[in-house]
């Protein structure tokens, strides 16, 4: 018996030890980035039978940068900003498109080892879109709402950072602007249009702490 008293009490300081890694204190504040596996970069070359080669370049990524105030120990408000930039080219005519959600934000936070939690946010907000058209195309703006959630798991090599690693799922609704522009023989008119995407990525990223 008094050995596995002795015992328990030589654990002490590895417990304290996990609970200080892991856990955050009310006042905590933290600053999260990350990016979405669904960076890309590539060519696309399509041959029609008996015509002439196309060569598409693409490119795209997405940002995300968050702030937290844990007013508890799980629970944490701030904002979230997502960014997310798409360029296309074709023969000579470019298209570029970024999507902008910025909105307030809940962190949910869930020491589970000595270094691991589990995690949870979730964000809602206005959400900005625009699409810059090349070879006489017009430019298209757009706005609307979005919102995302996420949920992974944090490993802290240090008591002030963590890597996280988790899934996100975002939702935009957006109405575009009505554009009318000269086609070279008569105005052509684009109407207002309602746009929904949807989507589920992986994610990766880093946050750093303060006030622990």
């Amino acid at each position: 018996m008094r050995r596995a008293a002795l015992a328990v009490l030589a654990l002490l300081p590895a417990v304290a030890h996990a609970v200080d890694t892991a856990d955050l204190s009310p006042g905590t504040v933290e600053l999260a980035g990350a990016a979405n596996l669904r960076l890309e970069t590539g060519t696309t070359r399509t041959t029609p039978s008996g015509g002439t080669e196309t060569k598409t370049d693409r490119g795209s990524y997405v940002l995300d940068a968050s702030g937290f105030y844990y007013l508890a120990r799980s629970v944490g408000l701030g904002l979230t900003i997502s960014y997310d930039k798409e360029s296309e080219k074709t023969e000579g005519t470019s298209t570029d498109t970024w999507a902008l959600v910025i909105g307030p934000a809940i962190s949910l936070h869930f020491p589970v080892a000595s270094e691991l939690a589990i995690f949870g946010r979730g964000a809602v907000g206005g959400a900005w879109v625009r699409t810059w058209g090349g070879s006489g195309q017009p430019d298209v703006g757009g706005s609307g709402y979005g919102y995302l959630v996420e949920a992974g798991l944090k490993y802290f090599p240090l008591k002030q950072l963590s890597l996280d690693a988790g899934v996100k799922y975002q939702y935009l609704k957006l109405t575009t602007d009505e554009v009318t522009y000269d086609s070279g023989t008569t105005p052509v008119t684009i109407p207002k249009t309602d746009v929904v995407t949807s989507g589920l990525a992986f994610v990766v990223g880093l946050s750093v702490y303060f006030g622990r």
